[in-house]
């Protein structure tokens, strides 16, 4: 019996693979920008806000 994945396995990860690519490609922003962009940090930013760091002592 072998360890690694089977036949229908590498198959369905391949269908998840090319489909998430595929969804990615359609979009129009580039696919890291949502990921970047937090609504915590675009809020920091308009309001020309700097985090605060409170370190321990």
């Amino acid at each position: 019996m072998p360890a690694g994945p089977g036949i229908i396995d590498m198959l369905a990860n391949a269908a998840l693979y090319f489909g998430a690519l595929r969804m990615l490609a359609r979009q129009d922003l580039p696919p890291a920008s949502p990921l970047f962009r937090l609504p915590a940090d675009s809020l920091n930013h308009q309001r020309h806000l700097m985090p605060v760091h409170q370190w321990p002592i």
